[in-house]
């Protein structure tokens, strides 16, 4: 725990000078287990998010970066679950799962990799973000989070804005509870809705 409070606080000055990250929107999460939902733009979303709110945050990444020593260490001390791509790894789910069952914070990027210098769309979305949330019954906190031309550098600002939760449920229509890639395009909807008129389109 100690380890994670004093990474959140390095990343968090980090982002402000380096990122000039603006946070907007309610940052404050709901009690119970959640799943952030950003779109990705960078290798930097998932710290500057995890950064901007009052709760400890877990989240799914690729196993690759886990066989970097070092990195590889900072990730498991931080929590992080590794992920297979490519085909269906259970185990991260039931990991994600489990997490959620005890009322963590996990962060899922519905798109499942970066896009870069692109307007965030759902071509890439995958279902697994509806699919846990269908399972747990977490709330879904949906997160834009933009730059000038979707490319992040250093001292360009970084804007992330944070969602009304919502529940899985509330995106049902009667004929689509178990098309999960339907859902998340949904959620993505909800993420790409809180976009606001500015230097990122």
């Amino acid at each position: 725990m100690l380890f994670y409070r004093v990474a959140r606080a390095l990343v968090a000055i980090f982002n402000k000078l380096v990122f000039f990250v603006r946070v907007k929107g309610e940052r404050k999460l709901p009690e119970g287990p959640v799943i952030l939902c950003p779109n990705h733009i960078s290798f930097a979303d998932p710290g500057a998010v995890a950064a901007a709110v009052d709760r400890r945050v877990t989240a799914l990444a690729k196993d690759s970066l886990f066989k970097k020593p070092v990195l590889g260490l900072i990730l498991r001390w931080l929590g992080i679950i590794p992920v297979t791509r490519g085909k269906g790894d259970f185990a991260a789910v039931r990991t994600a799962v489990e997490a959620l069952k005890e009322d963590k914070v996990l962060m899922i990027f519905p798109q499942g990799t970066r896009c870069i210098g692109e307007y965030p769309n759902d071509s890439k979305v995958r279902g697994g973000a509806a699919m846990i949330a269908a399972r747990t019954g977490a709330s879904i906190v949906p997160v834009f989070i933009k730059t000038k031309d979707f490319r992040v550098r250093p001292f360009r600002r970084l804007e992330i804005t944070f969602g009304k939760a919502f529940k899985v449920e509330s995106l049902y229509d009667g004929t689509n509870e178990k098309n999960f890639v339907e859902l998340a395009r949904l959620i993505f909807k909800r993420i790409t809705d809180l976009d606001s008129p500015g230097d990122g389109k």
